[in-house]
């Protein structure tokens, strides 16, 4: 029996050998590994495997470490300032932005005019004749307040 055993292990390896030696000269197969994702889940593994399971190759040498099979996260609208930019809602909020929700936009700016005194209508982007007297009372009421509060005398 224990010859038979030997045998057969020395035929696999010789098998082995020949089937890494065709691989090397470009007659077989690649065996490169990479990231498989199949729906949202991810696993290396050689590409003719994944493709056998239905998933999709993300190509040789990737891997899972960050996720390739999530979906890239939802971006929108972040106010700094009256300045406007598209990002994700966390690098929004890290960068000290107002996030403006999932998939808005910045044109128009929703950003306003939150500095000056009274936008300019229909020249400063989302602006016209309401926001702008709506602007100008607010920050008139706001300045009289703050002046009345702080300023009085026995």
């Amino acid at each position: 029996m224990k010859p038979r055993i030997i045998a057969v292990a020395l035929l696999l390896v010789v098998n082995l050998l020949g089937a890494d030696a065709a691989h090397a000269d470009g007659g077989g197969a690649s065996d490169a590994i990479g990231a498989c994702c199949d729906g949202e889940l991810c696993d290396v593994m050689i590409e003719d495997d994944c493709v056998a399971s239905g998933g999709e190759y993300q190509g040789d040498d990737t891997d899972c470490d960050p996720n390739p099979c999530l979906p890239p996260p939802a971006e929108g609208a972040c106010c700094d300032g009256e300045r406007c930019s598209v990002t994700t809602e966390a690098a929004c909020v890290d960068g000290g932005g107002k996030y403006e929700g999932d998939d808005s936009v910045c044109d128009p700016n929703p950003c306003g005019a939150a500095e000056s005194d009274c936008c300019i209508p229909h020249a400063t982007p989302g602006c016209d004749d309401e926001t702008c007297e709506a602007s100008f009372v607010l920050k008139t009421r706001s300045a009289a307040m703050s002046s009345s509060s702080g300023t009085s005398s026995a």
